[in-house]
């Protein structure tokens, strides 16, 4: 955190949109040339990103506003993927997914990694069709979850180490269907007021949504596997 003087700050403030518009034009030759990456390159290149992007965030104090500079770019893509078998066959691979866009975005560690406006800043990992005749309810696959492993850890215990995160299910999985696979970052916003609204972390998500449904809903027509619903906004998608 830096703390400046009136004339240091605007100095400061100078700087950073210079090196912003800079930032800028290098930012779209960096991405056209990720954007050639592929399958697990890819999700490396996303995880290295918000990596880099959560450690080399800048915060300003201007008096008693907090300032969010992002230096970094978040070098992230949705990825479309196609998965078919049986019920159970359905459920661990949408596990899995759920497990790599988490792992992707740092494990949850770090709020405000996307950047944008206070509430829940939205990213989809996967674009997903259901190839296959399925049926799953929401309580089916909660159960499949926690009663799963992989490598001796049940999937729950996964989804929630090292840090807790949201979940959000559709109340019904269908087959010949498509969803989204979900990375939710909790944001202050650009700028905020550190002694009305606090520094406390909150929980970042993993969430499976229809794309067809608005965000505005999935709180309430969707089961919910986490406490303290009521600090969040309806998400809104990165991009």
């Amino acid at each position: 955190m830096l703390y400046l003087n009136k004339r240091g700050q605007a100095k400061f403030l100078v700087t950073i949109m210079i090196v912003i518009i800079g930032f800028i034009v290098v930012f779209a030759v960096v991405r056209m040339f990720a954007s050639k990456a592929e399958g697990t390159q890819l999700e490396m290149q996303c995880r290295a990103s918000v990596l880099a992007r959560a450690k080399s965030l800048v915060n300003v104090e201007v008096g008693v506003v907090k300032v969010n500079v992002h230096v970094a770019p978040l070098l992230c893509f949705t990825q479309e993927k196609t998965i078919k078998g049986n019920e159970e066959e359905v459920m661990e691979r949408l596990a899995e997914l759920m497990l790599r866009c988490k792992w992707m975005f740092a494990d949850g560690r770090y709020n405000n990694v996307l950047g944008g406006e206070s509430g829940d800043q939205c990213f989809p990992c996967y674009t997903v069709k259901i190839d296959s005749d399925v049926d799953i309810a929401a309580w089916e696959f909660n159960e499949f979850l926690r009663t799963k492993k992989k490598k001796d850890k049940l999937l729950w215990n996964l989804l929630q180490e090292p840090v807790g995160m949201r979940v959000l299910i559709p109340k019904e999985i269908k087959g010949k269907h498509i969803y989204q696979v979900i990375y939710s970052d909790f944001s202050k916003g650009r700028w905020y007021v550190p002694v009305l609204e606090g520094e406390d972390k909150e929980l970042n998500g993993i969430y499976l949504v229809d794309p067809n449904d608005m965000p505005k809903t999935w709180y309430r027509f969707y089961q919910k596997f986490f406490w303290g619903e009521g600090a969040y906004e309806p998400c809104k998608i990165w991009g």
